[in-house]
């Protein structure tokens, strides 16, 4: 009775196990956990948990042979690497990625206080150009470095760690294990920002101070140091009329750089008023012509005034 009982129990766990397909091996070895068709050597489908149960824990993925190993999100583009866990380090020769976002809320920080000195910091630091060396990354990926221009090693730009240490320390990582250095380009944004903003404060004190020594030269300040034209290749800029005097009708040449949106050229008497108003709407190089029909004979002054500022003021003369 037993036996028939042990036999009747085997033969409804094989049943079931060739039914419901919890665990499948085939004769070809593949081995399917939650599916009858396994089409890997381990194929698996569902929720995996492992625990560990002793201190440590890894995950090791190798791959060889010019493969990659890869975590992959679910069908609908969402998932997770480690959600109650912290992944402290990972050694790659590539990330790509759209957007990383940095936990900035000001409520998970304490401390906060200004970066001091940020100009002179940045000063001494020096980039630099290399080639990493062959292996660094102790690891299988470092052998595509020869198949794969994606992987190249060469012609990189960056820092070298240890002069970084020595201007910027708090940017610079040790990781104990490996004996190397690391540094958090991402760390340095902000100082580069303040140093922006003290070099700024530096520009805008001299043109004041140029300005207040050298009225006259007020147009070269403003090419030199405008920070609304910086990074144009030509400022705003007003030319003498030509002919000079006239008496039938005069040329004014300007240019307007591509980032102005509204300029005129108002014409004024030796009492200062108003005469005329020119509107000026083509950037680039351009020119007005002045007919000496529309003014009395006698001496004017002219300006280019663009975006609500001062371009430059002349003299023109129109003879009888």
């Amino acid at each position: 009775m037993k036996t028939k009982i042990f036999f009747s129990i085997v033969f409804t766990i094989a049943i079931a196990f060739q039914t419901n397909a919890q665990i499948k091996v085939l004769s070809n070895g593949n081995i399917g956990l939650g599916t009858s068709t396994p089409t890997q050597q381990i194929d698996m489908r569902g929720i995996i948990q492992m625990i560990p149960t002793g201190s440590n824990f890894s995950l090791n993925i190798s791959s060889y042979q010019g493969a990659s190993a890869s975590f992959d999100p679910q069908q609908v583009n969402t998932g997770h690497l480690g959600i109650k866990c912290i992944w402290f380090d990972a050694y790659i020769n590539e990330v790509h990625y759209t957007t990383l976002i940095h936990m900035s809320d000001e409520k998970l920080k304490e401390n906060i206080g200004g970066i001091n000195n940020a100009l002179s910091k940045i000063k001494k630091i020096k980039g630099v150009k290399y080639d990493y060396k062959k292996g660094f990354l102790n690891s299988p990926i470092d052998s595509l470095n020869k198949y794969s221009s994606s992987y190249s090693l060469k012609n990189q730009f960056g820092f070298i760690a240890q002069q970084i240490d020595s201007v910027v320390p708090e940017v610079v990582v040790y990781d104990s294990i490996h004996k190397n250095y690391g540094v958090s380009y991402e760390n340095l944004i902000p100082v580069i920002v303040e140093a922006i903003k003290e070099q700024q404060l530096q520009i805008d004190s001299l043109k004041q101070l140029v300005n207040k020594k050298n009225p006259g030269t007020l147009k070269n300040a403003k090419e030199i140091y405008s920070v609304e034209e910086a990074g144009s290749e030509k400022t705003s800029s007003l030319e003498q009329n030509s002919p000079n005097p006239f008496n039938q009708n005069t040329t004014i040449a300007y240019y307007l750089p591509e980032t102005i949106k509204n300029a005129a050229i108002y014409i004024y008497n030796m009492q200062g008023n108003q005469i005329k108003v020119i509107p000026v709407n083509a950037n680039g190089n351009g020119s007005i012509t002045i007919y000496g029909s529309e003014l009395r004979p006698g001496m004017y002054l002219y300006s280019l005034i663009a975006d609500g500022k001062e371009v430059d003021t002349k003299r023109m003369i129109l003879t009888e």
